[in-house]
């Protein structure tokens, strides 16, 4: 299975506020839905750092980091399958 793990929080790591970062989200969400992506909603971090994610699922991982960095995004995780990748955009 390809998918990639992605999220329009927080660009190059600069922390927004929550409803900036809400509208960001819905951004993501209406262009993926746009694009016929299926996606489920999930939630990544460590520690104090937490943000909304989604998991694109069919994204191959040349439209995962045009994406990446149309959401000012500096890595993003990625499935090929057979592995999981970090990524950077």
């Amino acid at each position: 299975m390809r998918a990639a793990i992605i999220t329009a929080w927080n660009p190059q790591s600069e922390p927004l506020r929550p409803w900036q970062n809400r509208i960001r989200q819905r951004r993501l969400v209406r262009l993926l839905d746009a694009n016929g992506y299926r996606f489920l909603r999930s939630c990544c971090g460590v520690d104090a750092w937490w943000e909304e994610s989604l998991m694109v699922f069919t994204m191959n991982e040349s439209a995962a980091v045009k994406l990446a960095r149309q959401f000012g995004q500096k890595a993003f995780v990625y499935l090929d399958g057979r592995r999981v990748w970090l990524v950077y955009a």
